[in-house]
């Protein structure tokens, strides 16, 4: 065949015989045209319909109190003031985490729904009021009374390593579902979360054989990705089991979270992500989502849904 294909399996590819043609710009059908966006009719119209959007029948309102420290004890979490304010229908601490898994993480279970016996971080969620309306949970916030203990911070690398530092959790990590790592975590309490190992070759005989080497210290500011949308969560807890909408960018990651804290299957769980108004990463992984849908199950005689929101100048895990 002296290296030319012929008959039914012949090529055009470097045949003299037949020319390629130049598509006009109309003649394709999905590349060199402009292709409309599947939801841009929808927001540009304002018809897209976000989770802040949903309001269900008999919904009540919840709102967090977080913490002024980055690590202290709580004594104690009076809420009887709270609970006497009008609109209120209860006022939830992390003494109320019966017969639930109370933490979660998609790598790392490390994360209370609300804090137990400390908090870890500035901001942390300590308690959660849920009452009739919006207004009367900010406002009800103001009457919960948490005392506390202020520890001593570790705020770099370094002194959370050093000899004696405290220590941020008391216990040792649990895996979540959807771990990354093939390292096994550290079977005793640590600051360190998860060593990772990965190395070929010989460094450091490799190193005086370099022609240069450099050294350095770097540093990066805090960073946080603002979207429009404030993260939001709203949940139905029945018989049937529990719906959650959410503004939350891996789905598939909170509702397995979900199943752990609940103890539930994963046909009972039900996750609902309607349009987002942004997230560029802020969004991702589990936020509010088992908090409020625990507020769900301690109302679900009344089958009652419950919806829980960041507020702008708050936006935190």
């Amino acid at each position: 065949m002296n290296g030319e294909m012929s008959g039914a399996n012949a090529s055009p590819i470097g045949r003299s015989d037949q020319k390629m043609t130049r598509k006009k710009p109309g003649e394709f059908h999905v590349v060199n045209h402009s292709v409309p966006r599947e939801d841009g009719v929808a927001k540009v119209t304002g018809r897209a319909v976000f989770t802040s959007d949903i309001h269900l029948e008999g919904m009540a309102y919840a709102k967090l109190l977080r913490s002024p420290f980055a690590h202290a004890h709580i004594l104690s979490v009076d809420t009887v003031k709270a609970l006497r304010q009008p609109g209120v229908i209860a006022v939830l601490s992390g003494n109320d985490l019966q017969g639930i898994d109370p933490y979660y993480g998609h790598a790392v279970k490390d994360h209370p729904l609300l804090a137990i016996g400390k908090v870890r971080f500035l901001g942390e969620p300590v308690a959660a009021v849920v009452a009739e309306d919006e207004r009367s949970a900010y406002e009800a916030l103001e009457s919960v009374h948490v005392e506390y203990e202020e520890l001593p911070v570790v705020l770099d690398a370094d002194s959370a390593l050093a000899d004696g530092a405290p220590l941020v959790h008391e216990t040792a990590y649990r895996g979540g579902g959807f771990r990354g790592f093939d390292d096994p975590g550290s079977p005793q309490p640590s600051n360190i979360c998860q060593g990772i190992h990965l190395e070929w070759g010989d460094a450091r005989a490799a190193f005086p054989q370099a022609a240069h080497t450099i050294e350095g210290e770097f540093f990066f500011p805090m960073a946080y990705a603002y979207a429009m949308e404030a993260y939001v969560s709203i949940a139905d807890y029945n018989d049937s089991g529990l719906t959650v909408y959410s503004s939350a960018q891996h789905p598939f990651i909170v509702r397995n979270d979900l199943c752990k804290v609940f103890g539930l299957a994963l046909n009972r769980v039900r996750l609902i992500v309607p349009f987002i108004g942004g997230g560029y990463g802020s969004k991702s992984y589990s936020k509010i989502e088992g908090g409020n849908a625990h507020h769900a199950q301690r109302r679900r005689a009344r089958s009652h849904p419950n919806r829980c929101g960041s507020r702008r100048t708050a936006a935190r895990p």
